[in-house]
């Protein structure tokens, strides 16, 4: 039996780091890279949920713009227990960004 192997990609968190894998999946995608299986951890994983939802870098940038500076999600810090991030401000922002792209 013959298989195929898949290619994958998958992107590392860190905070606003996650946000640099979309200008390297941007330039993969120029290049023409297309890829079977995408993953990542913390915000990089948040980065490939959008290129699987079959959102280009540039829109995925822009709602991550809608959640961090329009939706001020950084306003009420919190003591790192958790997170530094208020995880209901950035919920809601979340789930209004996939209403919008529906």
């Amino acid at each position: 039996m013959l298989f195929r192997q898949g290619k994958g990609l998958r992107s590392g968190g860190g905070g606003s780091l996650g946000c640099t894998h979309l200008g390297v999946c941007k330039a993969f995608v120029k290049a023409g890279a297309c890829f079977d299986y995408l993953g990542g951890t913390s915000s990089g994983a948040a980065m490939m949920a959008g290129f699987a939802r079959g959102l280009n870098a540039d829109e995925i940038d822009q709602g991550t713009h809608n959640i961090f500076i329009k939706g001020r999600a950084f306003r009420r810090p919190t003591l790192p227990h958790f997170a530094l991030l208020d995880h209901k401000v950035l919920d809601q922002a979340l789930q209004a960004e996939w209403r919008r792209s529906d």
